[in-house]
């Protein structure tokens, strides 16, 4: 006779935070609007599926978070005065709404893919085929970017230029997004901007591997 049950309510009570990403930033619950590039390592703990140690640290009640993601990169916040709540609980899941696809996403503006500043590299490979290759006639380049620790893979059209690969970062890598980053081929070879113009089938990079490095002007 089975009638020991355990307490579980307050474990199984899941709160849901909404972190929403706008063109100019994002928010955080009920806070106030907050810039991409000065908060990295929240946006980085995002993109791991992890739960930002701020968020850990204002838990105080024992309760679950899930994080919800939400992508309004089509509309600019206009919330700029309000203040960022503490939440009570222990956020340990990052869920994602809607399709359980990515903020940062070029052409949605609907709940898409996992998250900014640097999505994982799967993610960033799929939206990267979605959106730069359209017809048979590709080619791969491997990027390294500043926050993912593996190459990524982007797939694109042969007649595809590295001003298209910038204008993706720029909207899918939200530490990408102020445009300061230069590609340069191993070792140290700056790419230029003119020579980002060029067909992909016109250069030497198809099939190559390219870093991606941050600077401090655009």
């Amino acid at each position: 006779h089975s009638s020991s049950v355990a307490p579980v309510a307050a474990s199984n009570h899941v709160e849901t935070l909404p972190i929403r990403f706008y063109s100019n930033g994002f928010t955080v619950g009920d806070g106030e609007l907050r810039k991409f590039e000065n908060n990295e390592e929240f946006i980085n703990s995002i993109k791991r599926g992890e739960v930002p140690n701020e968020l850990k640290k204002s838990n105080t009640s024992g309760r679950q978070i899930e994080v919800s993601l939400e992508d309004r990169r089509s509309e600019e916040c206009k919330r700029v005065t309000l203040v960022f709540k503490p939440f009570a609980g222990t956020g340990h899941v990052v869920g994602l709404s809607g399709s359980a696809q990515v903020p940062f996403q070029a052409s949605s503006a609907s709940h898409t893919n996992k998250t900014v500043g640097t999505p994982d590299a799967d993610i960033l490979e799929k939206l990267a085929e979605k959106s730069l290759k359209t017809s048979s006639s590709s080619t791969t380049i491997r990027l390294r970017l500043p926050d993912i620790s593996i190459p990524v893979r982007i797939q694109l059209d042969l007649n595809r230029t590295l001003t298209d690969v910038r204008k993706f970062l720029n909207e899918n890598v939200p530490s990408l997004q102020t445009n300061a980053f230069e590609f340069m081929e191993p070792p140290s070879t700056k790419i230029k901007r003119e020579v980002e113009k060029g067909k992909i089938c016109d250069t030497n990079i198809s099939n190559s591997t390219l870093v991606v490095r941050r600077t401090a002007y655009t």
